[in-house]
């Protein structure tokens, strides 16, 4: 009996051990395959069991027969056999499109088909800006071991750099004791907008001469933190800065993934620029990691000026004190060039407060208005808690360096007036004939100043002598507490029991209050001078009562 035993590759196998067994499971001889993979044994005719083994390979059986008929000539040639790799590596694509810095991630299953555990040691060749690693869990794998019909699934993670656009080959090496497993990944990296600077002027219109303030924002939309450092380009004779939220320059900046910043852009126009389109060009440079992205702005200059004019819905608003009036504004620019609108309100009385605010409530200094563009604000005035019922005039003016326009506005503050007994316990305990006091405390829980604050008595028990002092108290401010002592006097004929004082709180603006005073009228205990010339008595007559008659 021969044959050659080849591996999947097609390659011959040498040191294959070749095992025959017979019927009866013994051994009838062994050999080993040569370098060009052929074995031969010498055998009685007969029917066998071939059994062919090799680390790292799947084993292998075939059953034959040898006969001396005539029609056998008592040879058997087996021809050839393959062998199948024990490491089976599954990765289940061979090719993928990644956008700049982002990544993806597949699973790749390595397994052990044969009978014998098989390490297997991983390599990794990168030809371009990529990173790959095989993890288990949260740990990168750089060789295994696989015990006999394991399987082993492991997170092939892919991470694209930032370029301008590459194909880039990515080599996996399983390396065994036995042979290398090669498997190969193309990966074509394309650029994208990184959108990670972004402007709402990124066309504007100014006049030479002027001060540009562009706003703005900064986001970091990879998936990963960055540092990076912000530059601008811009024409030749013209100068300017980044300053961030603070008014500070600065050139760098580290966000956190998914945060942003609010920055602004300040180029200054020479006077002597002529009237055109100018491009300015913001560059983001990321250092960890490497990117670059540039935000492309046009400055037009012109000799043109803005135009603006400010109305009110609604010139009067009315509020209560400690609370605000939200007047709803109407901005234009009317004229043939951008404007960058400053506001101030003047007029408004100290202790007052007030903001602009955007649609969407936010509050803002300044408004960018193109030119011919209107937008809709809110102008917040807040009334300080302390203020009385008046009414407030003043003016709000928004301007730029070459117009301004204003819209005059009141705002009424309405009273508010309420009072409220900050005592708790309206109860008070007296006997026959006794002088007592009792406090009452009245809060102003309102927002205005209430005046002639007083208790007044409405109604004294027969028995009963009742004043209040003090009589009232001239003005009583938000907030503020008066105490206020009611003196009583009771008979001394007066029976005991229970009893009721009615009085009221009053004031000027509010409605009288009414509260009822539980007064108990106990019984008079005896004098103490009484009961300890009772005691004294009762002392001397026991010592008396002992003299005579105890020694008896």
């Amino acid at each position: 009996m021969s044959g050659y035993v080849y591996d999947s590759e097609g390659n011959p196998l040498p040191g294959v051990a070749v095992t025959v067994y017979n019927s009866n499971g013994g051994v009838e001889g062994t050999t080993t395959t040569s370098s060009s993979g052929f074995f031969s044994i010498a055998l009685m005719p007969g029917t066998y069991t071939l059994k062919l083994l090799k680390p790292g390979y799947v084993d292998k059986s075939q059953t034959f027969t040898i006969s001396t008929s005539s029609t056998s000539p008592g040879y058997v040639y087996l021809g050839t056999i393959t062998m199948s790799r024990a490491v089976v590596v599954s990765i289940p694509l061979q090719s993928i499109k990644l956008p700049v810095l982002s990544s993806a991630s597949y699973q790749v299953q390595v397994s052990n088909q044969g009978s014998q555990p098989v390490s297997v040691a991983i390599l990794k060749a990168i030809s371009c800006p990529l990173d790959l690693k095989l993890t288990s869990g949260s740990s990168e794998v750089q060789s295994l071991t696989l015990d006999p019909s394991q399987t082993i699934t492991l997170n092939l993670a892919v991470t694209s750099y930032y370029t301008s656009g590459a194909v880039c080959n990515a080599t996996l090496t399983f390396q065994t004791p036995y042979y290398n497993i090669t498997r190969t990944l193309t990966v074509t990296i394309y650029p994208v907008d990184l959108g990670l600077v972004t402007t709402q002027a990124s066309s504007i219109k100014v006049s030479p001469g002027s001060v540009v303030s562009i706003p703005l924002q900064v986001v970091n939309k990879l998936s990963t933190d960055f540092t990076a450092e912000i530059s601008v380009d811009l024409p030749q004779g013209w100068s300017g800065k980044v300053l961030n939220s603070q008014g500070v320059e600065f050139q760098a900046l580290t966000l956190t993934q998914g945060s942003s910043a609010s920055l602004t852009l300040t180029p200054e126009v020479p006077k002597s620029a002529t009237a055109g389109s100018y491009a300015v060009t913001v560059r983001l440079t990321g250092k960890s990691p490497y990117f670059e992205y540039a935000l492309p702005l046009t400055i037009a200059v012109s000799a043109g000026a803005p135009k603006l004019r400010i109305e009110a819905q609604s010139p009067h608003v009315d509020t209560y004190a400690g609370k605000s009036g939200k007047f709803p504004i109407t901005l234009y620019n009317l004229g043939d060039s951008d404007a960058l609108v400053n506001f101030t309100v003047e007029s408004l009385p100290s202790g007052y407060s007030w903001s602009m605010q955007d649609s969407q409530g936010n509050t803002v200094s300044q408004v960018y208005l193109k030119a011919g563009s209107s937008i809709q604000l809110a102008l917040v005035v807040g009334a300080p808690v302390v203020a009385e019922p008046t009414n407030v005039q003043f003016t709000l003016v928004a301007s730029t360096a070459q117009s301004s326009d204003s819209v005059n506005l009141s705002l009424g503050v309405l009273g508010q007036y309420k009072l409220a007994f900050v005592t708790q316990s309206f109860y008070l305990e007296t006997v026959p004939g006794a002088d007592t006091s009792f406090q009452v405390q009245v809060q102003n829980s309102g927002m205005s100043t209430v005046t002639n604050v007083a208790l007044k008595v409405l109604n004294a028990p027969s028995g009963f002598t009742v004043s209040v002092t003090p009589t009232s108290v001239a003005q009583l401010k938000p907030g503020d507490t008066a105490t206020f002592t009611l003196s009583i006097s009771t008979d001394s004929t007066i029976n005991t029991g229970d009893y009721y004082v009615t009085f009221t709180a009053t004031a000027d603006q509010v409605d009288a209050m009414q509260r009822d005073l539980h007064v108990y009228v106990k019984p008079s205990g005896t004098p103490a001078y009484l009961i300890g010339a009772f005691v004294l008595v009762l002392v001397v007559g026991l010592i008396l009562a002992y003299r005579r008659f105890g020694r008896r």
